[in-house]
């Protein structure tokens, strides 16, 4: 009976005895493989400038992009939205394409289809645009009827993750149709109409008309940028360009300009535009022309400008008219900086500017094409392919992945995600044993990623289980320019110093490597012991041999664990005997 007293005492000394062995060999072998914290990562947030008519396409984002991605899916969509492919929308997981009777919604994850709005059957329109905050927001065109009744042009929200409609309203004109890009600012959605009603309208998200300012004579309006409290417009078969107060729709300023000027780019106080006869003009914010150049710009049979800009403010334009085409490149005062041509025979698109890559689509004789260019002059990958149509294909970026539509025939393309989801690379790390007291120790290690470059590398230490700190490693190796691709798109040494130690301290160091995609790796754990400098020995006789200094040894996890192993041994020993007794 006494013994039964025993039993639970022995019982949960033994399962203490066995957790703390195992918590033991854990903490040893621990590989710190835990998500870095935000500092560490780059900021991939994109910002899209809405920049095409008919399909809302981006021509700028502040994402980072793999250099050399892989496919992640392909799953077949339809999106010939008005004779031309229409640009996926993404944000919050979710993919949206449109063709020109219905909006499909898909996964961000696989490219599954989530639902699908068919606006052409529902309401008898045909979409024209779109765009996506919160809601997706669909426009549509105008027309009459086989009975002669008179469609009106609607604007349509459907709620993000179903598809349902959350509100629908019909535009005031008679006989209208949306025919810019439709752009959302600011909680405001914005776009142009054709014709009888050439007009801009501006709703707010609850699907409240704010203003409309008809713009008689300006014609088909098809570009439409904002910035600065205003909306920028430029219509097709007019010369003028307007600036409309956001909140009202006033008329700010005017300029008349000597061709029709195409769709405009707004960055930084200044508007920018490719008008039809090739030329690039940039404006200021109160409509005075700072310059001019012939660059034999082109654009698209909706206007659409073929120029992007990146965050330093340099100006890609996609030179189509001229012996050789392909991406110019100019600093903000109109200066030539560079130029890339691109192959004979093929025809460009509009280009996306992400923050060091250019992503230019083009058609060939029997190929559609995407030159990678590393900032926007030099070819760093392609990717080829050969479909049964020649559209050119259409793209967007967004956290850090790249979403293209290719076409397959008429009635069928095939929607592309494109990542790099491949941590980078760390390999020959100094492997540091023991060190004297107080020395700063170099540690060294060779890191890249083929993929996407590296972002950056830290060297983590820790000094006898305290907290653990953290130092920025440096590249060893500089350039006067920044390499192609980045730093660590090929091999480079990277090193950090970590400060010296008191003697008998115990330091362990691992290595994070962060890609410019946010992809990262923790290397394994390393340790060294610091010891006191040694003393130097007493003069000795000739034949007198000194006697062997014992070398300090790195702690060994056995000797943590077999200490712990022997107490239990002895335990179950003592639980055994009384047993018997």
């Amino acid at each position: 009976m006494v013994l039964l007293g025993y039993r639970p005492l022995f019982a949960l000394f033994i399962l203490l005895g066995l957790l703390s062995s195992l918590f033991l060999a854990i903490a040893y072998a621990v590989d710190y493989a835990i998500p870095p914290s935000p500092e560490f990562l780059p900021d991939n947030s994109y910002t899209w400038t809405l920049f095409k008519g008919d399909s809302g396409s981006t021509m700028h984002s502040s994402s980072d992009i793999p250099r050399i991605p892989r496919v992640l899916y392909s799953v077949n969509v339809s999106s010939n939205l008005g004779g031309r492919l229409a640009t996926p929308l993404v944000g919050d997981g979710l993919v949206v394409i449109a063709d020109s009777r219905r909006v499909c919604g898909y996964s961000d994850v696989d490219g599954s289809l989530i639902w699908t709005a068919d606006i052409l059957d529902t309401y008898g329109a045909s979409i024209t645009a779109l765009g996506m905050d919160d809601k997706v927001y669909i426009a549509t065109s105008g027309r009459i009827d086989v009975h002669g009744e008179d469609i009106p042009a609607l604007l349509i929200a459907l709620d993000k993750w179903s598809g349902a409609s959350v509100w629908v309203r019909e535009l005031t004109g008679m006989k209208s149709s949306v025919t810019s890009n439709l752009v959302i600012y600011e909680g405001r959605i914005v776009f142009g109409t054709i014709w009888a009603d050439s007009s801009v309208y501006c709703y707010d998200r609850d699907g409240n008309l704010i203003w409309v300012k008809g713009l008689t004579g300006l014609g088909n309006i098809r570009g439409i940028a904002v910035g600065n409290g205003m909306v920028f417009v430029t219509g097709e078969n007019d010369y003028w360009v307007y600036a409309l107060d956001i909140d009202t729709g006033d008329i700010i300023w005017s300029y008349e300009h000597g061709a029709i000027p195409g769709t405009p780019l707004y960055w930084e106080g200044r508007l920018y535009f490719i008008d039809s006869r090739g030329y690039l003009l940039c404006l200021d914010s109160n409509g005075a022309v700072l310059w001019s150049r012939d660059v034999g710009g082109g654009s698209d049979v909706n206007t659409n400008s073929f120029l992007t800009i990146d965050d330093d403010g340099h100006i890609y334009i996609v030179k189509t008219l001229g012996e050789d085409n392909g991406i110019l490149k100019l600093d903000n005062n109109g200066n030539e900086i560079g130029f890339f041509k691109i192959s004979r025979g093929e025809v460009t698109d509009i280009p996306v500017m992400t923050k060091r890559l250019l992503l230019l689509p083009v058609s060939g004789p029997d190929y559609v094409k995407i030159y990678f260019l590393w900032n926007g002059l030099n070819e760093i990958h392609s990717i080829v392919y050969k479909p049964e149509e020649t559209f050119r294909p259409s793209i967007s970026v967004a956290n850090a992945s790249i979403y293209i539509i290719i076409p397959y025939d008429r009635s069928r393309q095939m929607l592309m995600k494109l990542v790099d989801d491949e941590p980078p690379i760390i390999k020959d790390i100094s492997d540091v044993k023991e060190v004297l007291a107080d020395e700063a120790v170099d540690i060294n290690a060779t890191i890249y990623d083929g993929r996407s470059g590296i972002y950056k590398a830290i060297l983590f230490y820790q000094v006898n289980n305290s907290e653990p700190k953290y130092i920025a490693m440096d590249i060893v190796r500089r350039y006067i320019i920044e390499p192609i691709g980045g730093y660590g798109f090929s091999e480079e040494q990277y090193i950090a110093t970590i400060p010296g130690q008191p003697p008998g301290s115990n330091v362990t160091y691992w290595i994070l490597a962060v890609d410019n995609v946010g992809n990262y790796l923790y290397s394994d754990v390393y340790s060294y012991i610091v010891v006191k400098p040694k003393m130097p020995l007493p003069p000795q006789q000739p034949s007198e041999q000194p006697s062997p200094v014992e070398e300090p040894q790195p702690p060994s996890i056995w000797m943590i664990i077999i200490p712990v192993l022997a107490v239990l041994a002895v335990a179950i020993s003592i639980y055994f005997i009384r047993i018997k007794r």
